[in-house]
Order: structure tokens, then C-alpha cells, then sequence
């Protein structure tokens, strides 16, 4: 059959299809000798021989497409490793722009007034406007901002203007405390259990708020005692971490010199985020300090209560008092309101402002050139307080004598809070109790308490001395 009938057979295939109904045709004398029978419809190939048809092999993109995409993709990763190791995510990302847009300008203009050598009230704007601007954003982002701040109120090292101090002082009282919402989910998070089953009472407002966490008083459920909760934020580690690091990365460029103590102050805090290990420590000096009999005699320890802390919670006794700070502050204003008497008293003749009074009195009770030690301090208060009783027992017969009459006016008496606080012996007596509580349990104190007795530590020597020479003879024979 040739090629040019093919189609036509198709076609006829196609009409040999059609239904019942149609007329078939009939077939002519062509149509007879080349007709077939019906068969299903079946597609032919129009050429007669067939061209084999090889796979198209896909392209290949340029190697210039490959080295980008290779360089875009390490780039990408690198970016991503850099941003969760050194910078601690996208959100500690944002706190550290948000820090750099404030701290890179404000050294920048620092820096081009030192070149400029401007005058001091150039310098005294400076500062406040600045520092203004600095306790704005560490209230925005808290965290260890707010730690830096106290630092800079504290002065550690003197390294701060009077102007900042003052400005960071809100820092050290009045940090911005959560909502007891955030609280009450931490506490109960922690005890997996209500607030209410654990506490009779919770204080709504804390009684203080820090860098990491604040604190509540509360009373105990079971046993009614007066306790004080101390709860952490939540992620708080993460964002100290990222702090520090956003800080030593703009002291390496700024201020190098920062570096080292930046490194120390991050190994020290980062101790801090677990309170059960606080509880046990705490707990531990408490003893310690017990059993040398300073608990109780010179300060107070609170007792932790090691079943209710956890790593976010810490509970421990509540101590009534006033800070050591607020104290010696009421301390100088009492002595100036003394002094401004002896000064209206006495009278300020020399217009020095009682300088002259004040020397005599030194040279009188043989006071030291760098201010009074613990023993005259002690002679001093002696003194103040032998005058209160001799003034008390006057008023009190003048009260009996004639304060009764109609009147008259009763003298009021004079407690023993009005004598000053002996300066130097608070002094000694922290550096005496810190140096028990950090050296209490170290190896030297071991060594001493083990050797108590002279005559044990001369055998204990003794001992050594002879091992030590056994051991010299030894190599000494070696050595021959």
C-alpha cells in the first residue's frame, strides 16, 4: 500500500465509525480491491520511516550563576550563625540597633568636643542632655541597661560626671517593676500550681524591683510566716547575654580599655540566673556564720526556705529595716542639725562656718588627721550619750518639778537614736563579716580549724619536714 493512501484509509476508518443509522456507502471498484474490514480507530504515522529522537540535555547554568549563588547562600548562613551566636537573635538584633542609634552619635559628639576643647558649660549641657537621654533608653529597654545605670549612680571608680550620677540615682530606688499578671504566671509556672495554695497573702505592689527580677512580700499558707518572694523575668538571661555583648562590641571600638571588665562583670552575672544555687549559697552562709556566732550578734541572715525555690523563685524570711544607705544618710542630717546647734550656741565669731570650733573639738578628743578611728568615735557616742542621760534627767524634774503647772511646756527626752553611728567600726565590721562569709569554709580556715592546737601542728610539720627529706636522700642516691 502506498504512502498516499493512508490518509485515506483514516478517513474511511473513521466513517466505517459512524452509528447505525447512517447509510454505509457503497463501495466502488477502488474502494472494493483496497476496502478492509471495520476495525477500532488507530492513529498512523504519516511518514514511513521512522526518526529516532534523542533526549535534549538541560542546560547548564554558567559558572559565574553558580559562584553567586554559592557566595549569596554562605553569606546568608554565616549572617544567620552571627546573628544567633553573637547577637542572640532578631530580638536582641532590634535592642542593639536601638542602642547603637543612641550610643554612636552621643560619642560621636563627645568626641568632636574633645577636639574642639570646649568650655565648661558646653560640657555641663552636654552631660545633661545626654545623660537625660541615656536613663530614656535604658528604661525602654531595661535588661542589663538598667544594671549599667545603677553602676554609673554607684560611681564605681569615680568614672562618672556628677551629672550622670545624679540623673542615674532614679535607677538605684525606683526601677520599673512588671505587672503581678507576668508574676502570677511565673510563680505558678514554677510551682505548677495556683498562687493561692502556696501563699495565704501577696503583696500586689513589690517592695523592690532590679535588673533581673523583683520582690513581694507574702505571707506562707501553712504556716503563716512573713516572707518575701523574689521572681525573675521571663528570658531574662537571653537578653543579658545579647546586652553584654552589644556593650563589648561597642567598647572594643570606643573604649578598649572597658573590655576586661565588661568579660568579668558577664561571668558574674551570669552565675545569677538560678536561684535555687543563690538559696543553697545563702543558706550556707548562714550557717557558717552562725557557728562563728556573728548571725545574730552583728547582722542577720535571712533563712531561705529551700523547698519553695526554684530556679525563678526564690523565698526566703523577711527582715525588718531600713537601708544601710537610708540610715547613714538620716545619720549626717541629725549630726548637721547637732552641729547648727553648737554653731547658734556657741556662735559662728570667725564667719568660717565653725571651722575653728570644729578644730578645737578634734584637738580635744585627740581625733586623727584622716578623720576619727573606731576607738574615738567610741569615746565620742560615750560622751554624746552621757550628756543625753544628764539633759533626760533634767527634763524629767523639770516635767515632775513644774511641767505639771498650767502653762508650762514639758521637755521632751532624748533616745538613743539621736547618737551618731560610729563610722569606722561599721566599716571594720563589714570587712569582718564579708571576710567570714567568703573565707569561712576556704582551705586555709580548714587548715586551722583542723590545727588548732600548736603542739598538733608541730607534729603535722615535723611530718613534712621528714618526708620531704627522705625524699631528697632518695634522689640523692639515685643520682651517686
Amino acid at each position: 500500500m502506498s504512502v498516499a493512501v493512508r490518509p485515506i484509509l483514516i478517513v474511511t476508518s473513521r466513517l466505517s465509525c459512524r452509528p447505525s443509522r447512517c447509510l454505509p456507502l457503497r463501495p466502488s471498484s477502488f474502494f472494493s480491491r483496497c476496502y478492509r474490514p471495520p476495525s477500532p480507530p488507530t492513529f498512523h504515522r504519516l511518514s514511513t520511516t521512522a526518526t529516532p529522537t534523542t533526549p535534549t540535555p538541560p542546560t547548564k547554568p554558567p559558572p559565574t550563576t553558580l559562584l553567586l549563588t554559592a557566595t549569596l547562600t554562605a553569606t546568608l548562613t554565616a549572617t544567620y550563625a552571627y546573628l544567633h551566636t553573637h547577637l542572640g537573635g532578631t530580638s536582641s538584633l532590634r535592642r542593639t540597633f536601638s542602642f547603637y542609634s543612641l550610643a554612636i552619635p552621643s560619642y560621636l559628639h563627645y568626641r568632636l568636643h574633645m577636639l574642639l576643647d570646649s568650655p565648661d558649660s558646653t560640657w555641663e549641657t552636654l552631660h545633661r542632655e545626654t545623660s537625660a537621654a541615656g536613663l530614656e533608653k535604658i528604661l525602654e529597654l531595661q535588661g542589663f541597661y538598667i544594671k549599667s545605670g545603677q553602676m554609673c549612680a554607684a560611681n564605681i571608680g569615680n568614672a562618672f560626671p556628677p551629672v550622670w550620677v545624679d540623673t542615674m540615682s532614679i535607677l538605684q530606688d525606683e526601677c520599673p517593676a512588671r505587672e503581678l499578671d507576668v508574676i502570677r504566671s511565673i510563680v505558678e509556672q514554677e510551682y505548677g500550681r495556683k498562687l493561692e495554695e502556696v501563699f495565704e497573702s501577696f503583696e500586689e505592689r513589690p517592695m523592690g524591683a532590679a535588673s533581673i527580677g523583683q520582690v513581694h512580700r507574702a505571707t506562707l499558707k501553712q504556716s503563716g510566716e512573713r516572707v518575701v518572694v523574689k521572681v525573675m523575668y521571663p528570658d531574662v538571661e537571653e537578653v543579658f547575654r545579647g546586652d553584654v555583648r552589644t556593650i563589648k562590641l561597642f567598647a572594643r571600638v570606643a573604649q578598649p580599655v572597658h573590655v576586661p571588665p565588661l568579660i568579668e562583670i558577664e561571668k558574674q552575672f551570669m552565675t545569677e540566673f538560678d536561684y535555687r544555687r543563690e538559696a543553697m549559697q545563702l543558706e550556707r552562709v548562714r550557717e557558717n556564720m552562725t557557728k562563728t556566732g556573728i548571725a545574730g550578734r552583728m547582722c542577720q541572715i535571712p533563712r531561705p526556705y529551700l523547698e519553695l525555690c526554684t530556679k525563678r523563685v526564690l523565698v526566703m524570711e523577711e527582715l525588718r529595716g531600713d537601708k544601710l544607705v537610708v540610715e547613714l544618710k538620716r545619720d549626717m542630717q541629725r549630726q548637721r542639725k547637732r552641729m547648727e546647734g553648737v554653731l547658734q550656741k556657741h556662735g559662728d565669731n570667725d564667719g568660717d562656718g565653725g571651722n575653728a570650733i570644729v578644730e578645737k573639738f578634734a584637738k580635744e578628743f585627740q581625733l586623727g588627721e584622716n578623720g576619727p578611728t573606731a576607738e574615738e568615735y567610741d569615746r565620742l557616742i560615750a560622751l554624746l550619750d552621757a550628756k543625753r542621760r544628764i539633759s533626760n534627767l533634767g527634763s524629767l524634774l523639770f516635767n515632775v518639778g513644774v511641767g505639771w503647772v498650767p502653762g508650762m511646756k514639758k521637755r521632751e527626752y532624748e533616745d538613743k537614736s539621736s547618737l551618731p553611728i560610729n563610722h569606722a567600726k561599721l566599716v571594720d565590721d563589714l570587712l569582718y563579716i564579708h571576710g567570714n562569709q567568703v573565707g569561712r569554709n576556704s582551705v586555709c580556715c580548714c587548715i586551722c580549724g583542723i590545727f588548732r592546737n600548736a603542739w598538733t601542728l608541730f607534729l603535722f610539720t615535723l611530718g613534712l619536714f621528714f618526708l620531704f627529706l627522705v625524699n631528697y636522700l632518695d634522689s640523692c642516691r639515685w643520682m651517686l
